[in-house]
């Protein structure tokens, strides 16, 4: 019977016969140029990628990139298929979501794209927004008119918002009933 002696020498030799596989991989050939993912010109690349992006690290806080050569001409940026950004529209803007899908629909695009398209041509035709206000300047009835004119300018909104935490209460009102 093998005591726990044996079965670490075991263990060893079989984590040492791994390390000696993965030494005996051939190392991929790289070439000098610009890296895919950071951008930096580096002496070698494999799969055009530098070894810190290939790795998954960061480099060092004191890493400064090598120069590249003065023939070096550096590949313009390229905007990606799918952008990093997400934006998620509140579960009441129906006609928000449904003017997107169909201005997709019609243009011929994705809905990301419809949607940056709206709100570009949105952005660009609303009125300038106006600049921080001087609160020593105004009265108490302006501000209330303000309040008055933002409130009534939301339209069905406030209303959805009112019926929904009317529905929220009523449901934790019922919760606190069954729990006590």
């Amino acid at each position: 019977m093998a005591d726990l002696g044996d079965m670490a020498t075991e263990i060893e030799g079989e984590h040492l016969a791994a390390g000696i596989a993965r030494a005996k991989a051939p190392i991929a050939t790289g070439a000098a140029g610009q890296c895919d993912e950071c951008g930096h010109w580096m002496p070698r690349l494999v799969d055009g990628r530098c070894g810190f992006c290939r790795d998954g690290r960061l480099p060092p806080d004191d890493w400064e990139p090598p120069t590249p050569p003065a023939d070096f001409i550096p590949k313009p940026k390229e905007t990606p298929q799918m952008a990093g950004k997400t934006i998620n529209l509140p579960p009441y803007a129906d006609d928000a979501v449904i003017a997107v899908e169909t201005f997709a629909r019609e243009e011929n695009c994705t809905q990301g794209e419809a949607a940056r398209r709206l709100i570009e041509a949105g952005s660009r035709a609303g009125e300038p927004q106006p600049g921080p206000i001087d609160m020593t300047a105004i009265s108490l009835s302006a501000l209330f008119e303000e309040l008055e004119r933002r409130i009534a300018s939301t339209g069905g909104e406030m209303a959805d918002l009112i019926t929904r935490a009317e529905a929220a209460e009523r449901k934790l009102a019922t919760i606190r009933e069954t729990v006590a």
